[in-house]
């Protein structure tokens, strides 16, 4: 939980400005929204393709200026017809693309619908934490990205 990655608000008090960032639970909008829920899940995978994904990770941040968040995206996905955009993402559809680029799991259906309860089917992927996030017990952990 030292880095978070996602497609969000890239200022807290603006939802249209968003894309590709680093987030921070003690800056931007976990700061001005310090009730926010979450659920943490687990995935143990390979040395490989913990690289793999350390890689494709490395791409986002190197291009980060290119991205935006893809509303819409999201209304495609309401009527399960897919959008491309290679530089607008959604949430769910940036960590699918991620899993899939890292050899680590692939869905059965494009990225842009992919959607948060298909996550959490993972198999393997075990839920770690549930509640307020300011409640999460961090720890300091060896593993960076």
């Amino acid at each position: 939980m030292s880095k978070l990655y996602s497609f969000a608000r890239k200022k807290p008090r603006n939802p249209f400005v968003a894309g590709f960032i680093l987030e921070n639970i003690n800056q931007g909008l976990f700061r001005l929204k310090t009730k926010t829920t979450c659920c943490v899940y687990e995935l143990k995978v390979s040395a490989l393709s913990y690289e793999k994904l350390k890689k494709v990770i490395r791409s986002f941040e190197k291009d980060k200026h290119l991205y935006k968040f893809n509303v819409l995206s999201l209304l495609g996905f309401l009527v399960k017809k897919p959008r491309k955009d290679r530089y607008k993402k959604y949430c769910a559809e940036f960590i699918a693309e991620v899993l899939a680029y890292s050899r680590i799991y692939r869905f059965d259906k494009p990225f842009a619908l992919v959607e948060p309860d298909d996550l959490r089917k993972i198999n393997g992927i075990k839920k770690i934490f549930e509640g307020q996030l300011r409640n999460y017990p961090f720890k300091k952990s060896k593993i960076e990205v």
